[in-house]
């Protein structure tokens, strides 16, 4: 085969399933709800236990006819040279921010300022800016994870030295779960790259919670202030106490939720519609301020089913969930010219619907318009080389 050309023969799809993604971290978030040491959690509702059960069995319902349909299939992955111009445009919007900002959010933070990344970046360009480089990032890791050019290396720590200098976790995250996800799904899975993996997954929440100490203003290894908020009762300098952030995350979001559940619906068309488009329109056309009422304030997450909860009750969060299995149906439905967007792009669906436990993951512009540049990016070039008698795609099954 040429080497500017590779076929990828999908041997995991359930590693690039948003079905199974939502089915497995929700799932998780329950369980771990049950087993948490906080003294803040209370009783699951019972009819929110039922509804969020249903939505997980429907979910993993599809999953299974999304691993059957992308079983076996292959890909082929076409190289292409990085864009020198969109890389400099790229540079530039960069330093463009630091220089706006007037800092570098992790120097300031290391030096005693802890909340310096919230006001960090150019309003309004900050959100595209920084999913455009998510996706340019993840697109040139996974063209070097197929064709191993230095290139392509260096620009994926490019972006993410970025978003190391702007102290984002959640970007760093991201980034790096889409990454080993593109990287196993074509892959034979072994006893050895479980262990590796999970000490590697270990290592990386315990970073986690290390950068939310040093977020907060707290030294490294003091967890006292973050266990005293999340009413845990442990020794705040024991050496894995920081994966406490990483339990917290998991489950503050439900207790939020379950605590909404506890006022009742409030019923609101307006408050509806504004919590299910993408959050650029909705605060705009609709004005509603954020309807969700915080069992405590420094938790500030409460799953994709709070605000359409709070607005229009379980039917509601219903709907939401079916907007969720649609957005899914209509990104796999979209013809790439561009294989490799097409895998990214389900890549990126995957943690968004996997962390809808936090939030409305596709309404909220910060992570979902990276899925929007990866589709864009995909079928850029789909009118020039589509021809109805040959049917020239880059993907073949």
């Amino acid at each position: 085969m040429n080497r500017a050309t590779k076929k990828i023969k999908i041997k995991n799809p359930w590693i690039i399933n948003p079905f199974f993604g939502y089915g497995l971290f929700w799932s998780l978030a329950i369980i771990m709800y049950f087993l948490s040491p906080s003294k803040a959690n209370s009783s699951l509702d019972m009819n929110l236990i039922v509804i969020l059960s249903v939505t997980i069995v429907v979910s993993f319902f599809c999953a299974h006819f999304f691993n059957k349909k992308f079983k076996n299939k292959v890909f082929e992955i076409k190289y292409k040279k990085p864009s020198v111009w969109l890389t400099v445009f790229l540079l530039i919007l960069y330093v463009a921010e630091f220089v706006y900002s007037g800092q570098i959010p992790i120097v300031d933070t290391l030096n005693g300022s802890g909340g310096a990344y919230k006001e960090f970046g150019i309003p309004t360009l900050h959100v595209l800016i920084v999913t455009f480089g998510i996706f340019y990032g993840i697109y040139h890791a996974y063209m070097f994870l197929c064709f191993k050019r230095k290139s392509n290396a260096l620009i994926t720590l490019f972006v993410f030295l970025y978003f190391l200098l702007i102290f984002s976790r959640g970007m760093m995250v991201f980034c790096g779960v889409v990454c080993v996800v593109l990287y196993l799904v074509n892959k034979k899975i072994k006893l050895g790259t479980i262990v590796v993996l999970s000490i590697l997954a270990v290592v990386v929440m315990w970073l986690f919670g290390i950068f939310g100490n040093i977020r907060g203003g707290a030294d490294w290894n003091d967890t006292s202030e973050f266990l005293r908020l999340a009413k845990i009762d442990a020794d705040p300098y024991g050496f894995f106490s920081p994966l406490y952030w990483v339990e917290e995350y998991i489950i503050c979001s439900l207790r939020n939720l379950n605590y909404n559940v506890s006022f009742g619906p409030d019923y609101s068309v307006n408050a509806f519609f504004g919590s299910v488009v993408p959050d650029f329109i909705g605060k705009r056309i609709f004005d509603v301020e954020n309807p969700i009422r915080l069992l405590m304030s420094e938790f500030t997450t409460a799953t994709m089913y709070a605000a359409t909860y709070i607005s229009s009750g379980y039917l509601g969060m219903l709907i939401s969930f079916g907007l969720y299995l649609l957005s899914a149906k209509i990104v796999m439905s979209i013809r790439m010219s561009d294989a490799s967007c097409e895998l990214i792009s389900y890549s990126i669906l995957f943690f968004l619907f996997a962390m809808s436990i936090f939030d409305n993951m596709l309404v909220y512009s910060g992570y979902s318009f990276a899925l929007v540049f990866a589709i864009l990016y995909g079928v850029r070039h789909f009118f020039r080389v589509f021809d109805h008698k040959r049917q020239t795609v880059s993907i073949k099954v």
